[in-house]
């Protein structure tokens, strides 16, 4: 009988429905179905001070600023160690700059991790990290070529820092492109980096590829492949790309070839010195069909191709060929 009010009482705690008898602390059983109600505990730090559950923490006031910065000038935070194990940001500006979130196992003396993050005119910006106890932190800002009228930078740390949801501008956005009816070789621009102002992602400083999908139809005697990759160097003559994805359909008997791909990991195409510092690729070409004289088809009508820039290669070597590339993707503020 005993049991059957117990879980009468925790049916009615579970629909929200009102009940006489309601307790606050659990119930424990223990042998010989012996019940009582479990004793309140206060859980103490090694400081002696009481532990919070949950979100907590405090402003850090040398991290934190309301003074506009003139046309390229830097705040440069103190150098902070406490023992708090998370660190977060908020910033708005009136102009476009970068902050830093800056960490240092010896008091400053060696930076050894620099966080960049872009802050766009008018955008509320947050972020937090995991900092560890007693690792320096200091966060530094670099305005852009204008003057602000209008600056604010809170830098707090504490425990629980967590956001509880994602900003919409650090998720990945989506976008495709089609060749049809092709005969010949084609090239297109699928990601120009530099443009954030038409294409759908925040940052310009590399692509990550979190999906690709992949789809050729063609007559009965089409051939080729279509490959995708980014521009490592160009100029006013040709330009290298790299590939890294891509289907060939010489010898199929499919008329549709279609390819999905998830990756566990985005695919971060980030390079340095006309190299890919996280894809290791042997299909590099150089072809003067890219150059900063032409402009080449995209999502968004002619753009000129440019060091950074996701690309697709239909080859089409016989017949007619119709080539398609999907594939959520976004900008993320670092280079390589």
């Amino acid at each position: 009988m005993i049991a059957k009010i117990f879980r009468l009482a925790a049916i009615c705690v579970a629909l929200a429905i009102p009940s006489y008898a309601q307790d606050v602390l659990p119930s424990i059983e223990g042998d010989n179905g012996f019940v009582r109600e479990a004793a309140p505990v206060t859980v103490f730090g090694t400081d002696g001070t009481p532990a919070v559950f949950g979100a907590s923490g405090s402003q850090d006031q040398l991290n934190s600023t309301l003074t506009p910065l003139g046309a390229g000038e830097e705040y440069v935070g103190s150098w902070v160690t406490n023992n708090d194990p998370h660190i977060a940001f908020s910033a708005q500006a009136d102009q476009p700059g970068t902050l830093y979130v800056e960490f240092s196992l010896d008091d400053g003396s060696t930076v050894i991790t620099s966080i960049p993050h872009s802050v766009w005119n008018g955008e509320s910006r947050f972020h937090s990290y995991v900092k560890l106890p007693g690792r320096a932190h200091r966060v530094r800002y670099v305005n852009g070529d204008t003057a602000q009228g209008s600056f604010q930078l809170l830098t707090a740390t504490g425990a629980g820092l967590y956001p509880f949801e994602k900003s919409d501008r650090d998720e990945p956005v989506l976008v495709a492109y089609q060749a049809a009816g092709a005969t010949t070789t084609q090239w297109a621009v699928i990601v120009d980096l530099s443009d954030r102002a038409t294409f759908p992602h925040s940052d310009v400083g590399r692509v990550d590829l979190y999906s690709s999908s992949f789809e050729v139809s063609r007559n009965s005697t089409g051939a080729g492949s279509l490959l995708i990759g980014v521009v490592t160097r160009v100029d006013g003559t040709d330009a290298d790309v790299a590939f890294f994805q891509g289907v060939t359909f010489d010898n199929t008997d499919e008329r549709r070839v279609a390819r999905d791909r998830t990756y566990p990991v985005p695919i971060k195409l980030g390079q340095e010195g006309g190299n890919l510092t996280r894809v290791g690729t042997s299909v590099e070409v150089t072809t003067t069909a890219l150059n900063t004289g032409t402009t080449l088809p995209s999502p968004y009508g002619q753009v000129t191709p440019q060091v950074g820039d996701l690309v697709m290669r239909l080859e089409v070597t016989a017949g007619t060929v119709t080539g398609s590339f999907s594939g959520f993707y976004s900008g993320n503020v670092r280079t390589r």
